[in-house]
């Protein structure tokens, strides 16, 4: 419903002020003999406050949106509400006739009006009681414009209740329970919501899509429902007038004044290991950010070591060579070009073949480095230049001379998408919901960065800012340095951010993570929260004084010193207790003689052990024997005065877990241990992605053979046991046969199955302890290992070029294909790797030559 203008149909204001006029008659006649009343006095503030916000929302006065930040943003029900809770506070309990109706007025409003209100964010369905004074677009904060939000509608729905059940006469042991029920409800949340806005937690006064309940409105919850408290508490002092009644009235205002001091304990709490948390964090961070940096390199040199088998294949050499000598020779150039158009199939996107001149020769598919949003130049590797591409995704733009006699005689320029480096990405991206990466280079005397999840466009951070250094983790990362830094990012957001080198290549790599998402619980604001604390407190304080006042000569005996020491002893410890056992992290501490003398909720989650197990129990005897011994040093180390810090994969409950723990010792006054405080983090998911990044960096993702970075390592390891053990071994390099045919024919996807089918095929024909590694495309290579003879290798091809040749059914469609096997065999004394694996090329092109389908062996 809509209302222009200064008119209202909801409450007639003369008639309030008629009953307010009546009711202070009232009041001054009777005020000598009417004591005025805590519940009162906030009734009456409440009611001030709400009449204030009306006047200001039907006159727009800007001066009360001034004393009263926010309430420019309020509509028009809930202040109504708070007047009609707070005249309802005020006047009550009263039995002059001429204000039941206004208290019965006040009651029906705040149970009506929520009521209806709640029926609209149930249904959906506006019941035009949204009161705005012009038609308002919904936004992203305030999607309902005038409706009050769901969680302050419940407040008021619970305030209507107490205060309906509040003014009945008799009332039985059900209904207090609802009546402390509903106040608790209120003072929640007015509380939670108060406790948001000063700690920044938007869960704790914004629920889902629905309208945020505002500051002011939390403010005026918060003091309601302490309001409803007192009034509940005056009304049992006058209906039982005993030492029992007053003796639960003076426990239940201790309780709230202990309530205010568990808060203010529960965030000290938090300052306390706030430290440790962030530093567990940022090492865990900086971590990542490192082994993602390592990865990234290792797949830019795999892939850059593909570009190099290419520019160094002796035929790619010797046509290179023939061209130099006669730039007209048609069978050179006619080879360059297929060579070109072949590399397509192994992978890159865009193939270009130079003569010496620099003229193209022979070309392929498209090359994007010129056009591309973003180019960062690879520091020199001595293997020509190359680039990192990005243009939606990731390429890597590689060029080479092609040397022949130790002259140049071509270049070769290949461009290859980079899928694995962008799945890591996108890794690194989903690990949080403010989780970023920054990918960048030097250029010009700054920083370029390709888009990122909150940079969509091309980023230029300037290495100078107003003739300073631009101290920001990107350019530490492409000095060379790792680390971790808390800094506001160019969104000027607070953030944590690990930065990396990617090795040599002149790359920098920094992951941030906003703070807020990182230790939003802890999340404080200094001076409002202490304002809040102190005004609470004093609040409290001055409930239990007036409170403790009438009943000082009914009091029989007085609390102990001694008593009152245990409370809070007792209270802190609970205080501490339930900060520890809500933290994920196993937290235990063990004393000089290596007794456990605590351990939080998580230990028995984590062991299996519950506290009366393990408590006043020596450490070996709780972990036992094998558990003990992994420990030992580093407990004695931690006993000697030493911070100790390690991690460790360990089994318990059931669950493997790999743990990152701190021994943190504990110094008496005069600097002697007396014992260690034990924090362990769950690190497992972190290990897992660890390895699977690993396996991705050394398999082929399509065949799930080691790739030709594995293969590398291997082949090293397969020369030196056969140098050491004189037994013959042997290389193949093979690839099928008419490979692009199929390709043409069937599809990508017909050939890559049939890759997956010769990659299996090769295995099923070795020995378990050949390998199979898949180079490129088609090309595939075995290490044989203590042979018996030559002969032997030829079975072994016999029986490769049988299993490859037999039928098989691709996409629903029956095919037969073969392979060329090229083999490299050596007795005793193996060549280097590089001149092996050349070797067993020739052979394969020697295959080529005689047909295909076949084999050629070449002995070292």
């Amino acid at each position: 419903m809509q209302i222009i203008g200064q008119k209202s149909t909801v409450v007639h204001p003369i008639a309030i002020l008629r009953y307010v006029t009546v009711w202070q008659k009232y009041y001054m006649l009777e005020m000598k003999r009417i004591p005025v009343y805590t519940h009162q006095a906030l009734g009456l503030i409440i009611a001030l406050f709400g009449a204030t916000v009306v006047l200001r929302w039907i006159f727009q006065l800007d001066a009360v949106a001034r004393l009263i930040p926010g309430s420019e943003s309020m509509g028009l029900n809930s202040p109504l509400l708070f007047l009609s809770a707070g005249i309802f506070c005020t006047l009550f309990p009263t039995r002059w006739p001429p204000l039941q109706p206004l208290l019965k007025l006040c009651i029906l409003l705040l149970l009506l009006l929520p009521g209806l209100t709640m029926i609209q964010h149930l249904s959906g369905v506006s019941l035009g009681i949204d009161f705005v004074r012009m038609p308002t677009a919904p936004t992203a904060s305030i999607p309902y414009p005038g409706r009050m939000a769901p969680n302050t509608t419940l407040a008021f729905l619970c305030t209507g209740l107490t205060l309906l059940l509040l003014s009945r006469p008799q009332r039985g042991r059900s209904s207090e329970r609802v009546i402390t029920a509903a106040i608790s409800i209120t003072m929640l949340v007015g509380f939670a919501a108060l406790a948001g806005y000063f700690m920044r937690l938007d869960m704790l006064y914004h629920i889902a899509t629905f309208n945020k309940m505002l500051m002011p409105t939390a403010a005026g919850m918060s003091m309601l429902g302490c309001c409803l408290w007192l009034l509940r508490q005056r009304l049992h002092h006058v209906r039982g007038a005993t030492a029992s009644a007053y003796q639960r009235r003076i426990i239940w205002r201790a309780g709230a004044v202990l309530t205010v001091v568990a808060l203010a304990a529960g965030v000290a709490g938090f300052a306390v290991v706030r430290n440790v948390l962030e530093k567990a964090l940022t090492d865990n961070m900086l971590f990542a950010t490192t082994t993602n940096a390592t990865s990234m390199a290792n797949l830019l040199e795999d892939r850059l070591a593909f570009h190099q088998t290419i520019v160094t294949r002796p035929i790619v050499q010797r046509h290179f060579a023939q061209l130099a000598d006669n730039p007209q020779d048609p069978q050179a150039r006619e080879f360059l070009q297929n060579t070109a158009t072949n590399l397509l199939t192994a992978g890159p996107t865009g193939v270009r073949l130079l003569d010496t001149s620099g003229r193209t020769v022979a070309a392929s598919g498209t090359l994007l480095r010129d056009r591309a949003a973003v180019a960062h130049a690879l520091r020199s590797t001595g293997r020509g230049t190359s680039y990192l591409v990005w243009q939606d995704r990731y390429y890597l733009y590689a060029e080479a001379p092609a040397m022949a006699n130790g002259r140049q005689v071509g270049t070769i320029i290949t461009e290859q998408p980079m899928p694995a480096f962008d799945r890591l990405m996108q890794v690194i991206r989903n690990s949080g919901d403010s989780t970023d990466v920054l990918l960048c280079s030097h250029s010009q005397g700054a920083a370029l960065c390709a888009p990122s999840r909150f940079n969509p466009t091309v980023t230029r951070v300037p290495a100078l800012r107003e003739g300073k250094l631009h101290d920001l983790p990107v350019h530490h990362a492409l000095l060379g340095q790792s680390g971790v830094r808390a800094l506001h990012d160019l969104r000027n957001v607070p953030v944590f951010a690990a930065y990396s080198p990617l090795q040599d290549f002149g790359l920098g790599l920094v992951i941030k993570m906003d703070s807020d998402s990182m230790y939003a619980p802890l999340k404080e604001q200094t001076q409002l929260l202490t304002a809040l604390l102190v005004a609470l407190v004093a609040l409290g304080t001055a409930a239990a004084n007036l409170a403790v006042r009438p009943l000082l000569d009914r009091i029989e005996q007085d609390v102990s010193e001694l008593r009152v020491a245990e409370e809070k002893l007792a209270g802190s410890e609970k205080r501490l207790r339930a900060i520890a056992d809500n933290l994920p992290v196993l937290i235990s501490y063990i004393d000089s003689k290596q007794t456990y003398r605590f351990v939080n909720r998580t230990f028995e989650a984590w062991t299996g052990k519950p506290p009366q197990q393990v408590l006043n129990r020596d450490v070996a005897e709780v972990l036992g024997e094998e558990k003990f011994a992994a420990r030992r040093d580093k407990l004695a180390r931690a006993l000697a005065g030493e911070r100790v810090e390690f991690e460790l994969a360990t089994m318990g409950a059931g669950v493997l877990r790999q743990l990152h723990t701190i021994y943190i010792p504990d110094r008496a006054a005069d600097g002697a241990v007396q014992g260690i405080y034990t924090l362990s983090t769950d690190i497992t998911a972190l290990h897992a992605a660890q390895e699977q990044l690993q396996a991705m960096a050394r398999f082929d993702a399509l065949t799930g053979l080691p790739n030709r970075y594995l293969m590398n390592e291997k082949l090293l390891e397969a020369i030196a046991r056969c140098r050491r053990s004189g037994a013959p071994m042997a290389v193949m390099f093979l690839d099928i046969d008419h490979f692009k045919t199929i390709n043409d024919s069937l599809g990508h996807a017909a050939g890559d199955a049939v890759l997956k089918e010769f990659g299996r095929r090769l295995k099923a024909s070795v020995r378990e302890t050949d390998m199979v590694c898949r180079l490129a495309g088609d090309e595939f290579l075995i290490i044989l290992e203590n042979l018996g003879s030559a002969a032997e290798t030829e079975n072994i091809a016999t029986k490769i070029l049988a299993n490859a040749s037999a039928p098989c059914e691709i996409l629903a469609q029956p095919l037969r294909i073969s392979t060329s096997i090229g083999i490299a065999y050596c007795d005793g004394q193996p060549l280097l790797p590089d001149a092996l694996i050349d070797q067993a090329d020739q052979a394969l092109y020697q295959a080529k030559q005689g047909g295909r389908a076949t084999f050629r062996m070449r002995l070292c």
